[in-house]
């Protein structure tokens, strides 16, 4: 993969598995253009490969390969990108911010209870809230 795919892959801008389905476009401007999509439109790993198996048919890849229209999503700041790599930095796992007309909600993903109470450590040493 070029090297700004690694980058958002190394710093959790996207998945594995979205790297793996990126894998499968053979030119890496393709791919880095959609790495961006990924970002931009916070595309699942699901409609990366739809994107992917449609690219290869020679179908418009903005289109799924059985030809419905992939909804585009809010397309992030880059304020807004450099506020979710903070955040992700400070609790360690995936951040997602979804901003909308100055409203909006903060989604912090964990895997486990281990790591969800590692998140509310960090975030109680961050402020005094003390939240249980």
């Amino acid at each position: 993969l070029p090297a700004e795919v690694q980058d958002f892959v190394s710093r959790g801008t996207i998945s594995m598995g979205h790297a793996r389905s990126l894998l499968s476009l053979k030119d890496p401007k393709k791919q880095i253009n959609l790495s961006e999509r990924i970002v931009n439109e916070d595309l699942s790993v699901r409609e990366v490969e739809q994107i992917v198996s449609g690219d290869k048919s020679n179908v418009d890849p903005v289109k799924s390969p059985m030809g419905i229209k992939l909804t585009p999503k809010l397309i992030k700041s880059p304020q807004i990108l450099d506020m979710e790599d903070g955040l992700r930095r400070a609790v360690g796992t995936k951040v997602s911010i979804m901003e909308r007309n100055g409203k909006g909600k903060i989604t912090i993903e964990f895997s486990n209870n281990a790591q969800f109470e590692g998140i509310v450590a960090k975030l109680n040493s961050l402020t005094n809230l003390h939240v249980r």
